[in-house]
């Protein structure tokens, strides 16, 4: 994949693109916004393996960059951006493009999800320390800001939810219109 041109960031929020993957990585808690790869490594250094955060890109090339401990310290992936999907750059070194999708968070939660089936078998790559075999784990996101309750709830919900049941929730189409508009447990 090719970068993405420069970024101009003084309209992100007025994108159409962009607007809306804004504000839902603003409700996703774990978007700690205008913090450094230094700042984000203070913050990770500590935590398990797996712990992450989304942070603006350093790169005028790229809007966010995913910052993630892994065994071998703090890694920072950035964030590609092409025609308003979203992909992490190359992770591993067959320099195949991985899945994008409409939104960063979605993008993160496919990770996560993929970590969770794979964990036993990332665990071993670790401990051998085999670079060439390399997969990101997701583990848990490190909130930079606490949450309302009601999106609390939201992701609770969520947890517990297939995609788009809550629809056959026995409750008022308003609140399934909240839960719906940000469908991620994570």
């Amino acid at each position: 994949m090719l970068p993405s041109p420069t970024v101009n960031r003084a309209h992100w929020d007025k994108s159409t693109v962009v607007g809306p993957v804004l504000d839902t990585l603003r409700q996703s808690g774990f978007y700690w916004r205008g913090i450094t790869k230094e700042q984000a490594d203070i913050i990770l250094r500590s935590c398990d393996m797996g712990a992450f955060i989304i942070r603006d890109s350093s790169s005028p090339n790229f809007l966010f960059t995913l910052s993630v401990r892994t065994v071998f310290g703090v890694t920072n992936i950035r964030i590609a951006m092409d025609r308003g999907r979203f992909s992490l750059e190359s992770i591993d070194n067959e320099n195949s493009e991985g899945p994008s999708f409409k939104c960063v968070v979605h993008l993160i939660y496919y990770y996560v999800k993929n970590s969770r089936h794979s964990e036993r078998h990332l665990e071993d790559n670790y401990l051998r320390r085999e670079p060439t075999k390399y997969k990101l784990y997701l583990g848990r996101p490190i909130y930079g800001a606490v949450s309302s309750l009601q999106h609390l709830c939201r992701r609770s919900i969520n947890k517990q939810m297939r995609p788009n049941g809550v629809y056959a929730l026995p409750i008022p189409a308003k609140l399934k219109i909240y839960i719906s508009n940000y469908q991620y447990p994570i």
